[in-house]
């Protein structure tokens, strides 16, 4: 009989083929355009390859399936057939270590030739559409999604409104921006000073009253201060207890052992230098998760020559490390923006449609999102899937781990307020971790099968991270989509000053998530309350956060006119308030701050550790240096972009490439036909169509954006 999770798996399980291509004209009769499949050399309809399929049951290694001889067969998922039981599908899995299209070999300019059903030249001159034709007659920018997916195009996200969309509305940032602070200037220099005295005497009446009631007192001092108190402590504690049980073995029940994952870490680079790429690598080459549940996806550009030398070289050193070293090229296309966006996009919509060939499970596959520069403590895939496993449905959600950019804060030369805004930065996420809400940054794990029904990544996207977390809060209702991972992933900072204010500039630029959810509204997939809270969030952290600073209010005169005219009791009392505040919040910071240095990076061998007197003297100097990398680096930045959004959807350090007018031609057809698809449903159906076609392979742009080869976060 079979267990509870088999039978689960295979009432989830959907009828998938082989990568298909769209073949115009309808060949067998069911009022609808073919799809053909590319296998071996030959091009088959559904039909021929259901029979394909079955028949591979029999003896699934003579027909090229997985077989038990891989590491990967344990998450391989049968497939039912029309007779009742259980078919084992063929794999599609390249001889070659790349997944679609390798790189165009910088000596020659050609690409290399790897036999498999994702390569092809260009289609043969005169071959006809709809007939069976080799695998080389079949060309590479005609593919489109899995069969699964063309079946299911109202599956998840998919049609959500792209960038693009949502350009209308980026004019409207400005203005919104700009209402906080024109409501501040006219309330502290127009309606305040008229009464000033009014407001002197309901504060001196205010804390009289407080001061001297023994049960106000108690109920307005007492019971905040204490609570406050309270909550901080309790605060700190559990997350400090939970990091710490971050460097120990994750208590895994054994009742799970048959569920494990398989780890699918995607790594985007660009023209990274080979020590970087070797700091990751060997990072999570020594994770204590064994290595048969460890894949390595190494998502390179195209535009980067070296990057086929970059992947062999790679491939060699750490052959037999990993159950799989796969590499993925893209290619940027008119209407993809550089990034790391349409380079992980484009990666992972190769990586689905292998995996789902092969018959692994997508939902047993967690895959991490990475950095180029990232180093992963020994057990933070243990503690990941630990964390998958604590939920009671963990495929609908995002992992995150806290955010730490101090991989290289003392390489010279460095900034002073470069690193103290890292430093206040890190230190804000982390402490959002127990009792907080915050996007995930950079280094982000989620389950394949949420990867395909988010849509996967929205190619004209530039804040990938932030984009991720909006899509899946869409998908979980505005409820909390992140689960925290107590384990660090250490990345580099930007040292020179010019260089991390550019890195704040693209930073910035999660304004454009506000204009994407007001594109959205009114989706039929976008429920309004949902909608309605990101929208909120997104306005109070993306503009009114960086527009109406707190601190402002000390700009204008009447605020010291209130101060130096209330009376010096309540004067001492409203100090003694923020006092107690800023102490609470500065010893539960610099806790946080010391445990991470000398106790969770204590024994990182790749970060040196500052002296426990330059920490001190740079949490002395707390104030000064916060208040002008606060707004050197975060609110500067901000509203420079703001203004640019205002003139135009580009930026410049990013959109290098003009896009092209919505309506632009389908890409040729594989069988040598030129004809369009048919008049499509809605307006943006040909655009998303044409965005498939180019997407559903390999080659992307990750790190073309950074100012330099450090500091990703």
């Amino acid at each position: 009989m079979r267990g509870k999770a088999s039978r689960k798996a295979e009432e989830r399980a959907p009828l998938t083929t082989p990568t298909s291509i769209w073949v115009p004209g309808d060949d067998d009769g069911d009022g609808d355009d073919d799809f053909a499949t590319a296998v071996d050399g030959e091009c088959y309809t559904e039909q021929e390859l259901l029979g394909m399929c079955r028949a591979a049951a029999v003896d699934p290694e003579a027909a090229g399936g997985i077989g038990s001889r891989s590491p990967l067969s344990r998450w391989m998922r049968p497939l039912p057939s029309e007779e009742g039981g259980l078919t084992l599908p063929r794999s599609s899995s390249p001889s070659s270590p790349w997944i679609g299209r390798p790189p165009v070999d910088a000596a020659n300019g050609a690409s290399t030739e790897y036999h498999d059903c994702c390569l092809a030249p260009p289609p043969a001159a005169g071959h006809r559409s709809g007939t069976r034709s080799p695998v080389g007659h079949v060309s590479p920018n005609t593919f489109t999604a899995s069969p699964h997916k063309a079946r299911s195009e109202g599956y998840g996200l998919a049609g959500l409104p792209l960038q693009r969309d949502a350009w209308r509305f980026y004019k409207l940032l400005l203005p919104i921006a700009l209402l906080g602070p024109i409501l501040t200037c006219v309330m502290m220099l127009l309606v305040l000073p008229h009464y000033v005295a009014d407001v002197i005497r309901v504060i001196d009446t205010v804390v009289e009253s407080v001061l001297t009631s023994p049960f106000l007192c108690i109920m307005l001092i007492a019971v905040p201060a204490v609570a406050g108190l309270v909550m901080n402590v309790l605060n700190i504690g559990a997350l400090l207890l939970r990091l710490h049980r971050g460097l120990q073995p994750a208590p895994l029940p054994p009742s799970l052992a048959c569920c494990e994952l398989l780890h699918v870490v995607v790594i985007p680079a660009y023209k990274e230098p080979l020590e970087v790429l070797h700091r990751t690598l060997d990072s999570l080459a020594s994770q204590t998760v064994t290595r048969e549940r460890v894949v390595i996806l190494l998502a390179l550009e195209d535009a980067d020559r070296g990057a086929s030398a970059t992947f062999e070289h790679l491939r060699q050193r750490y052959k037999g490390t990993f159950a799989g070293f796969w590499g993925t090229v893209h290619t940027l296309q008119p209407h993809e923006e550089a990034g790391k966006a349409s380079n992980v996009n484009t990666a992972v919509r190769l990586l689905y449609e292998s995996i789902v060939v092969d018959g692994i499970d997508p939902e047993a596959v967690m895959m991490t999102v990475c950095d180029a520069d990232s180093t992963f403590a020994p057990r933070f895939l243990e503690h990941l899937e630990c964390a998958f496993h604590r939920q009671p449905d963990g495929k609908d959600f995002l992992y995150d781990s806290p955010l730490n950019t101090w991989g290289n804060f003392l390489d010279k030369p460095f900034n002073w307020i470069v690193l103290h805004h890292e430093l206040k930065r890190c230190l804000a996420h982390t402490s959002t971790m127990f009792l907080g809400r915050a996007p995930c940054y950079s280094n982000y794990s989620l389950t394949l099968a949420l990867a395909h029904k988010m849509d996967y990544w929205t190619v004209d996207n530039v804040p990938e991270d932030i984009h991720t977390y909006n899509k899946v809060s869409l998908i979980n209702r505005a409820a909390l989509p992140t689960v925290p991972v107590y384990s660090l992933i250490v990345n580099d900072l930007v040292p020179g000053m010019s260089d991390r204010f550019v890195q704040a500039k693209r930073h910035s630029w999660g304004i454009t998530e506000v204009p994407w959810l007001m594109a959205i509204y009114g989706h039929p997939k976008v429920e309004f309350r949902t909608w309605l809270g990101l929208l909120l969030q997104s306005l109070s952290t993306e503009i009114m956060a960086a527009s109406l600073p707190v601190n402002i209010t000390l700009f204008f005169p009447v605020t010291w006119q209130i101060v130096l005219g209330i009376a010096p009791l309540a004067r001492y009392f409203l100090l003694a308030v923020m006092i107690y505040a800023f102490v609470l919040s500065a010893v539960a910071e610099n806790i946080l701050l010391f445990f991470v240095w000398y106790v969770l990076l204590r024994d990182h061998p790749t970060i040196r550790k500052p002296r426990v007197l330059t920490l001190v003297a740079m949490r002395l100097l707390d104030w000064p240096l916060e208040t002008v990398s606060h707004a050197a680096l975060y609110i500067a930045p901000r509203w420079l972009m703001l203004a640019r959004a205002f003139r135009t959807p580009h930026f410049r350090c990013v959109h290098r490439t003009p896009l092209p007018p919505f309506d632009f031609p389908i890409a040729p057809h594989p069988c040598g036909d030129q004809r369009r698809p048919p008049t499509p449903r809605h307006p943006r159906d040909a655009y998303h169509r044409a965005l498939a076609g180019t997407c559903a392979h390999p080659r992307a742009a990750h790190s073309s954006d950074r100012p330099n080869r450090r500091g990703d976060g």
